[in-house]
């Protein structure tokens, strides 16, 4: 059984997975560790887990929780995270949805982020800590939550950022595997 609000361990995720037969998504380079997707695995492949000294100290959370967690730049609060773009059917996080509107007079003024630039989570502050600094949020491409999420748009964000186009990268991961 799992208690729905308890956060869900290393342990836990290791039994879960050698149940199902399934390999660990922490291990390998892959987002779904050496898969592209979360399907799962034939049982006839061998389960290997690294050696940890503490399981416990991993934790999952559901991003229902993460939502309305102070977002912070250069130690200064600079709005909240509004929800998180999945990709579908790898299910990644792609993007964290952050309202930044307290600099403008304009009420839910967006910006995305990547995953990859958040640097801490605080679960008792509720805080999410980044590694962009704060002029760099204020001046970014403001998301239009209304409008599709285009592939244009995505260049706009990463050439303004300087962050890797994560489309580019799979596809550099998979050729160098086959």
């Amino acid at each position: 059984s799992l208690d729905e609000d308890a956060p869900v361990s290393r342990r836990y995720e290791k039994r879960y997975h050698s149940h199902f037969g399934w390999r660990p998504y922490w291990l390998g380079l892959a987002a779904w560790g050496a898969e592209p997707n979360p399907y799962p695995i034939s049982e006839t492949q061998p389960q290997v887990f690294e050696a940890e000294t503490d399981p416990e100290k991993t934790h999952l959370r559901s991003m229902k929780e993460l939502r309305g967690y102070t977002v912070r730049a250069e130690e200064e609060d600079v709005g909240h995270l509004d929800e998180c773009m999945v990709d579908v059917p790898d299910w990644i996080v792609r993007y964290l949805v952050v309202d930044i509107s307290k600099w403008y007079q304009l009420k839910r003024r967006k910006i995305l982020l990547i995953p990859e630039a958040v640097t801490d989570i605080d679960f008792i502050e509720r805080q999410i800590r980044t590694n962009i600094m704060r002029e760099d949020m204020k001046n970014c491409p403001e998301f239009d939550a209304e409008a599709t999420l285009d592939r244009e748009f995505e260049l706009v964000l990463h050439d303004y950022y300087g962050w890797p186009r994560y489309w580019e990268t799979f596809k550099e991961n998979v050729l160098e595997r086959d």
